[in-house]
């Protein structure tokens, strides 16, 4: 459906409201580019939780086993204390498997990637190596690219995409 309404899209109609082909591309560099860095963002977030449950999942672990072989009588209520840990192991040990971060972060990153040589090959055809008639001729595959990605791309939320903006805002001001 979404290829439907994009085909409906006449590129005279947004040269109508942007001055111009590479008007319209030099406008969308700056979304696009949120899209990328919100993707990456939120790729980092997902290997970063994953990596801080497996640290603390080995931690565990390796005390339970620890334990295992040691004296019971140096360890204070470790009738309570070693079998609340083996628990602790096997809801982290679930938490690692079950919550797919790693896999979550993969397809984040592929999408950022994907936003990002969206953005570089606007940035290529609003520098001048294209003529404003090349950039109209474009938009419509542009469009497509553009929907294709966004069909295939994990979720962020507002919030996600508002700390972006934010942090963008505080590093290069304003975008135009």
């Amino acid at each position: 459906m979404a290829d439907e309404k994009i085909d409906e899209i006449d590129s005279t109609q947004i040269i109508a409201l942007e001055g111009s082909a590479t008007n319209y591309l030099i406008s969308k560099i700056h979304p696009l580019r949120v899209n990328q860095i919100t993707h990456y963002s939120v790729c980092e977030r997902l290997l970063r939780r994953h990596r801080l449950i497996g640290l603390a999942l080995v931690v565990f672990s390796t005390f339970a086993l620890g334990t295992t072989f040691a004296d019971k009588s140096i360890i204070p209520n470790a009738e309570l204390v070693l079998p609340a840990i083996s628990i602790l192991v096997a809801l982290l040990s679930a938490l690692l498997a079950f919550m797919g971060d790693q896999a979550r972060a993969m397809d984040h990153q592929s999408s950022a990637v994907a936003y990002g040589a969206l953005v570089r090959q606007c940035e290529v055809r609003t520098s001048g190596a294209c003529s404003d008639a090349g950039n109209q001729d474009y938009l419509a595959e542009f469009l497509k690219e553009w929907a294709a990605i966004s069909r295939t791309s994990p979720l962020t939320t507002d919030a996600d995409r508002q700390r972006v903006e934010t942090k963008l805002i505080r590093e290069f001001g304003e975008a135009e």
